[in-house]
């Protein structure tokens, strides 16, 4: 079936097409995919170049029911490519996301699988707990293992890989990928360098902190703010911490707080032309709807909107959406670990072994897909070996 493809950015491609690599493969999930298998799959999913590997990788041993994009990582290219086989749809905002995968539930008896990551099922949870057939959920996101965390659930099996330690692995790509994606978006811009930026990581967790361990010897100078004070102090004892926002002339926001990192009422405390880029996997860092209301202009250029307030302009990446979902590339092989992981969970979901409510990947199982990993890869990748 062919679903249709709405982009809420009509340059909705990456700027980079160079960067991407030449038939990338996922052995790892093309190994655990294998087989026969009884339930269907509904795929909320970053459509990049490498879900296509990981996608056909899954139809080797399951029937893909739908395949839904996330609208800000969703590339043109990769839509049209897996609608050849696919039903795909990008809607245009994630708000729709709900009622797109309530609507194909009601539409089959067949059981269901869901794959997502971000917790955009949450708001029909009652709904998928009153639907027998659908077996459970495969999360992959912090913002929503929290989110699920908070559901009381009594048949409905939530698989996360969340706080994993294979986990680890990505999170060490994900921040050498916002450091990159940041990079490619200043130059494409015309923007100073990160080597001339005094640059603000506010949100020092899983991602925050290796982001500003890696950023530390890139920028011209780095300082570091979480809400958290447990969280500040083990900041305190590898880089310079600050509570004031207008030192800074870049700011990466990875708090993945729904509240916002930058909030409007922060407007009075930012430098003139500070650039604010978003490392969260959602569009939550800033409050853009806020800044519009402020704004006594709004400029829209390709993927930076400018907010002019009169006494300073604020400079928004990427429309505040992640900077490494459109602006860097992760490798392949990386990746395969990444999505062979939520393959192992959609197995175990299969053969209906998890049980009630929010589970995490047990210690022996990742070390079994470790295991399979540095088998098929070798012992030495990039931003995978020191965690491996």
């Amino acid at each position: 079936m062919m679903g249709m493809l709405k982009t809420p950015n009509s340059w909705k491609e990456s700027p980079f097409p160079e960067l991407y690599e030449k038939n990338p493969k996922t052995p790892l999930c093309v190994r655990l995919a294998r087989g026969k298998h009884n339930s269907e799959l509904i795929l909320i999913h970053h459509l990049h170049h490498v879900s296509i590997p990981f996608i056909r990788s899954l139809s080797k041993g399951y029937t893909i029911r739908k395949i839904i994009g996330i609208p800000y990582s969703s590339f043109q290219s990769v839509v049209l490519e897996l609608q050849k086989d696919f039903d795909v749809v990008v809607p245009d905002s994630l708000k729709e996301i709900p009622a797109i995968v309530k609507k194909e539930v009601e539409s089959t008896t067949n059981k269901i699988i869901i794959e997502e990551i971000g917790g955009y099922t949450i708001k029909i949870a009652n709904f998928l707990e009153k639907q027998p057939h659908v077996i459970g959920i495969v999360e992959d996101t912090k913002q929503g293992y929290w989110a699920w965390k908070k559901i009381p659930l009594k048949r409905l099996s939530v698989q996360s890989v969340a706080c994993s330690k294979l986990k680890k692995a990505e999170n060490c790509m994900v921040a050498k990928s916002i450091i990159d994606g940041t990079a490619r978006f200043l130059a494409l811009h015309n923007l100073p360098p990160l080597k001339e930026q005094t640059v603000l990581v506010i949100g020092y967790g899983d991602i925050g902190a290796p982001t500003a361990h890696y950023l530390e010897s890139r920028c011209k100078k780095l300082m570091v703010l979480d809400k958290d004070p447990i969280k500040l102090l083990v900041a305190s004892s590898e880089h310079a911490v600050s509570t004031t926002l207008s030192k800074a002339s870049l700011i990466l926001g990875i708090t993945g707080d729904p509240f916002h990192a930058i909030r409007a009422k922060d407007l009075s405390k930012l430098a003139d032309n500070t650039i604010l880029v978003s490392g969260s996997s959602k569009r939550v860092e800033f409050d853009l709807n806020g800044f519009t209301k402020k704004a006594k202009k709004v400029r829209v250029f390709q993927g930076l909107q400018e907010f002019d307030f009169g006494s300073k302009k604020i400079r928004v990446a990427n429309f505040g959406e992640p900077i490494n979902l459109t602006y860097s590339v992760g490798p392949a092989k990386a990746l395969d670990l990444v999505y062979g992981t939520l393959v192992d969970c959609i197995n175990r979901l299969d053969k209906e072994q998890g049980t009630a409510g929010l589970n995490e990947i047990p210690e022996k199982i990742q070390e079994e897909i470790a295991f399979q990993y540095l088998k098929i890869h070798g012992y030495r990748q990039n931003g995978l070996t020191s965690f491996l």
